[in-house]
This record gives C-alpha cells, structure tokens and sequence, in this order.
C-alpha cells in the first residue's frame, strides 16, 4: 500500500498547492525484462522492498578485513588545490566524469548480471551503485554550498510570513484560521528553522579535499571491480570484497560527519509545490 505524506501551506500572497509524496514509489507495470531480472521478476514490489530482501547465503560471505583496510586509506591526491567553490567543482569534475561513465556502462549492477557465476546477488550490485551515488552527490552539495546553505524559495516564504504575523505565535493563528493544521505548521516551521541554521555552517575547502580522497580511493576500486572477470574459481573473493565495498560506503554515508550533513540538508525540503515555482 502505498503510504503517503501530504502537506501544503498557504502564504498570504501564494495560494498553495497539496504535494504529495510517496514513501515507496511503486515501480512502472511496463518493467522491460531487464528491469524484471533484477525485480525476480515482481514488478508489484518497490525498489526499497526489493534492495531490503535478505539473502541467506550472500550474508555467509565474510567481509575482507584487508581490503577493508585499503578502502579506509584516502587517496594521495587530490591534496592542496580546492581553495575555493570554483576549484572545488573543477578537481571534481574528473571523478564525477568517472563515476558517471560507469554508471552508463551498467555500474557494479551490471557486472553481476553479465557473470552467471553472481547473478543471483545482483541486488548487491544495486546497493552499491545507489549508495555510491549518494556520496557523489554529497561532495557535489559540500563544494556547492561549503560556506553556508543558501534559503530555498519555500523557506524564505515561510520565514516572511513569520514576520509579516510578528513571530512563529501569530503566523500559527494566521495558517489555523486558513484551515491549516497544526502538525503541518510544524513541519514548516522546523523547515525554515534548520533552513535558517544551515545558511551559517562553514564546512572548509580543506575538508572537502579530504572526502574526495576518500570518494576517489571507493571509486577506484568500484572500477576496478566493475573491469574484473568473475569465475567459479574467484566467485566468493568477489562476493567478499563487494560485500565490503558496499559496507564502507554504508560506513561512510553515516559516520563521516559531512556526509551525512550533506544527505539530510539535500533530503530537507518538504515535498510541494507552490504556485509560481516551476
């Protein structure tokens, strides 16, 4: 079933339109057969519910503590030139040219489907390329916004009406009065405050260098995985360092402070749209 979070607000001079998002996305009925290998051919389930599914035997396959080790190493380089947002995005553009012609080639997804020997952990392969998109575009976000968070046009809108109404007290009453409901109020108003507090956080430049060393040493050995040719006589080798592949982004996307900083700023703005925006 598909479970829906809805909220809207009216602003004096906006007339707001509901949004709606889907927490699960259901998957298109008109999957081509591709898409169903992947899906174990269910196309009634949703991507979450699908990369969610346990698999039995693939969690018997140990993580290489080795090559966990080589992954936590940062790359030598790139060290001592992002001084700034345009040197920021121009050190990373060749890594994000990278990323981006091995994800069009099929990414690690595509490396199991082509090796009979793994195929049936192709889901793995899904996991990585996903997260690994996710630390892509956390660098993309912290060199876009290193000193401070620029306000959304939504959470301008709300801090103006807080304003106009003398304060959060006055703009409740204003929105109560237009039918609007309290736990909706609330979702705004938390909004606009940690929009407010994130046009002030300073992530330095310094910083930044160092995550694209880390992102530069995973995305290296994702290629050089993605290139391997997988046999019988290599499959649990494989397995074992792409399970820990997966594991350390996994790591990376919650402990390393600025990644997980970038994902929930990106993920912060409630899902609706006013009149006006396109």
């Amino acid at each position: 079933m598909r479970r829906m979070i809805i909220a809207f607000l009216c602003l004096t001079s906006f007339v707001a339109c509901g949004g709606t998002l889907y927490a699960e996305e259901p998957l298109p009925e008109d999957m081509s057969p591709r898409e169903k290998t992947w899906m174990g051919g269910d196309a009634k389930q949703t991507r979450n519910a699908y990369l969610s599914k346990k698999d039995k035997a693939f969690r018997k396959i140990a993580i290489d503590t080795s090559f966990k080790q080589a992954l936590l190493k940062e790359a030598a380089t790139p060290k001592g030139v992002v001084k700034d947002e345009a040197s920021c995005k121009k050190t990373l553009r060749p890594l994000d040219e990278k990323h981006k012609a091995l994800q069009y080639e099929g990414g690690m997804w595509q490396a199991f489907e082509r090796s009979p020997e793994i195929r049936s952990n192709s889901k793995t392969g899904m996991q990585i390329d996903s997260n690994l998109n996710k630390l892509a575009r956390a660098v993309q976000h912290l060199c876009a916004t290193a000193n401070g968070v620029p306000k959304s046009s939504v959470a301008r809108m709300i801090a103006d009406i807080i304003k106009e109404k003398g304060g959060k007290e006055g703009a409740r009453q204003h929105l109560i009065a237009m039918g609007r409901a309290n736990k909706d109020i609330d979702i705004w108003f938390d909004y606009e405050a940690a929009a407010e507090k994130s046009t002030t956080r300073r992530v330095s430049f310094e910083a930044i260098e160092g995550l694209m060393r880390k992102f530069q040493t995973l995305l290296s050995s994702y290629e050089d995985l993605y290139r391997h040719k997988v046999t019988a006589a290599n499959k649990d080798q494989y397995l074992s360092k792409s399970k820990t592949l997966l594991a350390v982004i996994n790591d990376s996307l919650v402990k390393v402070p600025e990644f997980a900083m970038a994902q929930t700023e990106e993920m912060a703005e409630p899902h609706m749209k006013f009149i006006g925006e396109h």
